[in-house]
């Protein structure tokens, strides 16, 4: 039964072009029937649950695959043959190419940052556990960066596991930290008990198994703090959680990746640089994370990403120009995109993404 299912997704997968939205539905149908077969092989779920599963699988991929392609105009989505390169598809204001929205829409200034990650990424690709922190307020859209990552990670034919949060979006969890240190690390430790079905209190009793297609296995995890909550003891829950928690089994094939995302307080783009003069600096408790961020730099298996900014004009107008030939089009865009409103030269990523996402769907 697994053997069949599996040839099909992947001979399915071939022929989808990893730019199609057929593509990134296979991947989620993908991830859902590995994850099935996973929790089976290590005993979590009956025969019967998984079986069902499988059946779920196959009917996804004859109605939602296959029948939309039989639907649908099929040069959006297989891919092109090697022999004969397809043309761009276009559509006005985009005459170059269209933006694809998990990874152009996304990327815009944050080149750094994805840069950075998968250098790292690849130097620690025999490190059992990665750590990668994420610091800025909730107008930079540090979900879209998070998801962004792991999108390219299942692009790339990487074995996935973590909590998905509806059809598209991976989970954030935001752990307990009220009370003190005990119970702030009782509270981490529920949180993999209840995810894995067993006594976690440490990765080292998180049961895995090797992955069934002989990829790389990773078990990933995403992590929110507000800072504005902020306690003298939450440096010692990530010295914790580095030094002890994430303690694995010698010989253990699984990886497990760890996304922190430290929110400040979010204010808009204008209003920020007036805030700072009036309290002539930053907040105390900001201080302080971005100091025991400078110190987690030096750990080995830790990377802290540049800081999300908004976006400046001049970021914005270099990645329309990937889009659009013509300069009267792309002025007409960026004065759409700001409404006509006085950002100097910096616009909040949320309100450049939904001002872009409601242009692509025009």
């Amino acid at each position: 039964m697994a053997k069949g299912i599996e040839a099909s997704i992947s001979k399915t997968e071939a022929l989808l072009s990893t730019e199609s939205s057929l593509h990134s539905d296979l991947l989620q149908i993908k991830g859902r029937y590995a994850d099935s077969q996973r929790k089976f092989q290590m005993g979590l779920i009956p025969y019967e649950a998984t079986s069902l599963v499988a059946n779920q699988v196959r009917y996804a991929l004859l109605t939602e695959i296959v029948g939309r392609l039989e639907i649908d105009d099929f040069k959006d989505h297989y891919k092109p043959e090697e022999k004969i390169p397809d043309k761009p598809i276009t559509q006005l204001p985009f005459d170059l190419k269209i933006p694809r929205f998990k990874m152009d829409v996304l990327r815009l200034d944050r080149r750094k940052a994805a840069s950075l990650f998968r250098a790292r990424f690849d130097l620690l690709k025999d490190i059992p556990v990665q750590h990668y922190f994420i610091y800025g307020d909730r107008h930079q859209q540090p979900r879209s960066l998070v998801e962004r990552l792991v999108f390219e990670m299942e692009s790339n034919a990487r074995t996935l596991q973590y909590d998905a949060e509806g059809d598209k979006h991976i989970r954030i969890v935001e752990p307990e930290t009220e009370g003190n240190l005990a119970v702030s690390k009782l509270s981490f430790c529920e949180y993999f008990s209840e995810r894995f079905g067993t006594t976690v209190s440490t990765l080292a009793d998180i049961p895995v198994s090797p992955s069934t297609e002989g990829n790389d296995q990773y078990v990933i995890t995403v992590f929110k703090f507000h800072i504005k909550e902020w306690k003298d003891y939450s440096k010692a829950i990530f010295e914790w959680l580095l030094s002890t928690f994430c303690k694995t089994s010698d010989g253990a094939s699984t990886k497990f990746i760890f996304f922190h995302v430290l929110q400040k307080d979010s204010f808009s783009a204008r209003a920020k640089g007036s805030l700072l003069r009036i309290l002539g600096g930053k907040p105390g408790k900001q201080k302080r994370v971005e100091t025991m961020l400078e110190g987690f730099k030096k750990h080995p298996n830790c990377t802290v990403l540049p800081e999300l900014k908004p976006i400046s004009i001049h970021d914005l107008t270099k990645w329309l120009e990937e889009f659009i030939s013509n300069e009267t089009v792309i002025d007409k865009l960026l004065k759409d995109i700001s409404g006509g409103k006085k950002f100097k030269d910096a616009l909040d990523m949320s309100f450049v993404e939904n001002q872009l996402v409601n242009i692509l769907h025009q």
